[in-house]
């Protein structure tokens, strides 16, 4: 566990003005700075860092990708003082003549340092085990912190401390809850690291149980909200159970107690549902039916099952490497029958207490993609396609309605030749069985979940480019 001494913090604190960690990191990351913490892996990172004067860009990859650099020339640009804190902080080791990160990594989010651990897929990461996690789901809820002035905030599942460390930009008071002792002490250093202990406080606890008798005026939670069996370990976004619900049944049921009159509550979570549906909407509705809350349900995405149980235990076994994949997929594939679940659904939640209500009000945005891998397609009438290079141009009528690559054109005559008799899903399966589509490896995934999920996005593309019909 790092050491969270002021000293230490400062130290680090210097180190990153020093070379201008802030202004450079979130400029040369650009809008990217704002959608991910991190890049698809370190080679990319490289790429992107690049453009920093050579004499600096061994420190950035220090920083920010978990490379080691020679002691000698980081001692020559922040000073031996500051390496030697630096080690005794256990913020670094050193070794032969080179020194490197103890598996942490320097996030620039909104012009905020947010120390965390390394990204588990990265090559560089050799404890593949996250305390602190960092990710889109946390810049996701990130987004919607509330700028209210003189307000009293608790953020619940707190971690890195990112969500409490935003809201102090406004809020009097902000209370910050997490369980795990590691994340605690992270969410520590990073209030000190961005000069905010006056006003917010780390609490290791479990979520309501630390602030008894307490009210707050808003509440944020990026709860563990990932489904996994029983016995299996999943840090990345927290294991939720296995409906992905236990923390946030817990979070949803002390609101009443803990929010004040007019007060509101925001969490990013993901939440399984049909084609038509979340499931837990329903049962919100059902179990606070007489509470006098407005609920706000943006989902801006949905993940295909199938696709989402084969990424979540690739992840699981590069965290746990004795665990059998073959049987974390076949248990979550029952759960997921027994749900009658099909996807996934990216949501941020907003619930606000309204007296002038006389009961649970709840209005659901669909953001995402509707089309589903049983639906049907037709191809529409009158259509053309023709070759250019290695593109293919769809037109009707003399008019260019979409540009697309061979595999679609290979998709599109092939559900013509059905005639809307075979759905997505089954389309591709005589796709892949005819040109042998599928591959994976590190540096490639076409595997049939990979192939459907594309194929949803292209369907999309191809409906509102008046290419296709979809049939429910």
């Amino acid at each position: 566990m790092i050491k969270i001494q002021d000293k230490y913090v400062n130290n680090l604190r210097e180190i990153l003005e020093l070379i201008d960690y802030n202004f450079i990191i979130s400029n040369v990351r650009g809008i990217y700075n704002f959608i991910d913490p991190w890049f698809a892996d370190v080679k990319t990172g490289e790429r992107v860092l690049k453009c920093i004067p050579s004499y600096l860009r061994n420190i950035f990859e220090f920083m920010l990708l978990g490379k080691s650099m020679n002691v000698k020339e980081l001692e020559e640009i922040i000073g031996e003082k500051r390496v030697t804190l630096l080690l005794e902080s256990g913020l670094a080791y050193s070794f032969e003549d080179q020194i490197r990160l103890n598996d942490y990594t320097v996030i620039v989010y909104q012009q905020l340092y947010f120390l965390v651990d390394l990204n588990c897929k990265y090559e560089t990461c050799q404890d593949k085990y996250p305390n602190t996690y960092i990710g889109y789901d946390s810049y996701r809820l990130g987004e919607n912190i509330l700028f209210k002035r003189n307000t009293k905030v608790l953020d619940l599942c707190s971690g890195s401390g990112i969500q409490g460390i935003l809201a102090a930009r406004s809020a009097s008071e902000v209370y910050c809850v997490e369980l795990n002792p590691v994340a605690a002490n992270m969410a520590i250093f990073n209030v000190k690291l961005n000069e905010l202990e006056d006003k917010v406080r780390i609490i290791e606890g479990d979520l309501f149980s630390e602030v008894k008798g307490q009210k707050f005026d808003i509440i944020y939670s990026n709860p563990p909200f990932i489904p996994m069996i029983k016995g299996v370990n999943y840090p990345i976004c927290g294991d939720g159970g296995e409906d992905g619900l236990f923390i946030v049944r817990k979070i949803i049921g002390g609101l009443q107690e803990h929010l004040n009159e007019n007060g509101e509550f925001i969490m990013f979570c993901q939440m399984l549902g049909d084609e038509e549906n979340i499931f837990y909407l329903e049962e919100l509705k059902n179990n606070f039916y007489d509470r006098k809350w407005k609920v706000e349900v943006i989902s801006t995405d949905r993940m295909y099952l199938g696709f989402q149980n084969r990424s979540v235990t690739e992840l699981t076994k590069m965290i746990n490497p004795d665990i059998d994949k073959n049987i974390v997929i076949s248990r979550l594939e029952k759960i997921y029958r027994s749900m009658n679940a099909k996807y996934l659904y990216t949501t941020l939640i907003k619930i606000k207490q309204n007296n002038k209500l006389n009961n649970i009000d709840i209005n659901l945005f669909k953001l995402f993609n509707d089309v589903h891998y049983e639906d049907r397609m037709i191809v529409k009438n009158n259509l053309a396609i023709e070759q250019n290079k290695e593109q293919f141009i769809v037109c009707s009528n003399g008019k260019i309605l979409a540009q697309i690559d061979r595999e679609t054109k290979d998709l599109l005559m092939l559900s013509d030749e059905f005639k809307g008799k075979k759905s997505i899903e089954e389309l591709v399966d005589i796709l892949i069985e005819k040109k042998n589509l599928l591959v994976s490896n590190e540096k490639i995934d076409l595997s049939r979940e990979k192939i459907i999920m594309d194929t949803l996005s292209v369907c999309k593309i191809l409906q509102e480019s008046n290419v296709i019909e979809i049939l429910k």
